[in-house]
């Protein structure tokens, strides 16, 4: 009864959320290099968009700048019969940030084209690469592969962005290659400590958030956790917020991890930075059930990616089924209070979700960035960009501009080759923003002002 009463009263607080600043959203927020400068695209891919074509970007995915902006990653999945199974590596131009391919690293050595073996470096625990994260000290790229069910790590050349495969691990392990680690079928998403101690990874397919100690020689990781939303019959402790978990997020002060499903639930994890263990806090979703564990939040009905400002004050979900990116004030715990939903909602209607706001051309967004000076927010979805000025003091957001490729707004530019963003990259200032697309299999450079 007391849950039951807490919850009315946060949906209420929820619903009584004022409504943020008048948002101007602006055609001219957003700009795409014209011609091969503005996108990049798998040879081969039968759609022209006038992008310059490349190999390694078959089912292009994850994505990932180095802490120095000097070069870009891209994961690209698939399988043996389709897409380049690893990692492409872009040197990238800091006048107009533009990309330009620098070597590729895959599964079988080529770069997605039949009989291309030999193009590219050849590695292990690399086949539907899918997630990937640079080390806080640029030396390291991990990649989580869902096809192969594991992870690898690679060597990085700071100087020449240049990977050099160094290990692996997965389930069932490869002899003479690839360790021990079991459930891994599946893995989605990755990410690196602040301290460069802890690596966090998440899969859908087993409903796991695994903490793996990284050991300072390069040698194999170590798992100290499992995590799992079914507790895997005793082999992980239960944390109910994990039902398909496929993105997470470590704070900047490595205090905290987040994490979101498409099944709509968003959770909170206190972290032991000796330790790398978490300790769930709470879990979010969107009208939960009576009685259960979570509270209520709006917005974030199929919420699949989450992403924490810089100074690890807020909190931002994006959810496709809601069409509505929210963020939510980091409190002691950490806990998570909502401060803001804006969705996808048709000139002259009401958003649907009540506790929402109106805004323009969110659609389905699956993804999240941040700019590094906390001023810009990003969100990608369908075949579309969204950006949104942030407010320091409250993490609220208002929105700034849209980019589509099939324009379905006068106040949103139209551009080229996003159909199917997957995944989202910024520099430090926001003005370059990258956007992977694996239906179109391309990489898209978009200015943003």
């Amino acid at each position: 009864m007391i849950r039951a009463l807490a919850a009315t009263a946060l949906t209420a607080a929820a619903g009584a959320l004022a409504a943020p600043a008048a948002a101007k959203v602006d055609p001219s927020a957003f700009s795409q290099p014209s011609g091969e400068r503005g996108c990049l695209m798998q040879i081969g891919y039968g759609v022209d968009h006038g992008c310059l074509r490349v190999g390694g970007l078959g089912r292009a995915h994850g994505i990932a700048l180095s802490p120095d902006e000097r070069f870009v990653y891209v994961a690209s999945g698939g399988t043996l019969s389709g897409g380049s199974n690893g990692v492409t590596i872009f040197h990238r131009l800091p006048r107009n940030g533009g990309l330009v391919k620098a070597g590729c690293v895959t599964a079988t050595g080529g770069d997605g084209r039949a009989g291309s073996e030999g193009v590219c470096g050849r590695g292990d625990a690399l086949l539907g690469a899918a997630g990937v994260a640079v080390s806080t000290d640029g030396r390291t790229l991990f990649v989580a592969a869902a096809g192969a069910g594991g992870i690898a790590w690679l060597d990085r050349d700071p100087d020449t962005g240049a990977l050099h495969p160094s290990g692996c691990v997965k389930e069932p392990p490869q002899e003479g290659t690839c360790g021990a680690l079991s459930h891994l079928a599946g893995v989605a998403a990755i990410a690196v400590a602040p301290d460069g101690r802890d690596l966090y990874v998440a899969s859908p397919e087993t409903s796991t958030l695994q903490v793996l100690r990284l050991d300072p020689g390069g040698g194999a990781p170590q798992r100290v956790q499992c995590l799992s939303e079914t507790g895997l019959d005793g082999a992980c402790e239960v944390a109910p917020g994990l039902a398909r978990v496929d993105e997470l997020a470590v704070s900047p002060d490595g205090a905290a991890v987040y994490t979101a499903g498409p099944r709509g639930v968003v959770a909170a994890f206190a972290r032991d930075p000796a330790s790398g263990r978490l300790a769930e806090t709470m879990c979010l979703a969107d009208a939960p059930p009576d009685g259960g564990p979570c509270t209520d939040a709006g917005g974030i009905r199929g919420a699949e990616a989450v992403a924490v400002s810089p100074d690890g004050h807020d909190v931002y979900v994006a959810a496709r089924r809601s069409q509505a990116v929210t963020s939510f004030h980091v409190e002691p715990g950490p806990h998570l209070r909502q401060t803001g939903c804006l969705q996808r909602t048709p000139r002259g209607e009401r958003p649907r979700d009540k506790r929402c706001h109106r805004a323009t051309a969110v659609w389905s967004p699956r993804e999240l960035a941040v700019s590094a000076d906390g001023r810009t927010v990003f969100a990608g979805g369908s075949d579309t960009v969204t950006s949104y000025r942030r407010d320091p003091a409250t993490g609220r957001l208002v929105q700034t501009g849209c980019a589509e490729e099939q324009r379905t707004s006068p106040s949103c530019r139209e551009v080229r080759a996003t159909f199917g963003v997957n995944a989202l990259a910024t520099t430090a200032d926001g003005h370059s923003v990258y956007v992977t697309a694996d239906e179109e299999n391309a990489v898209t450079v978009l200015r943003a002002r």
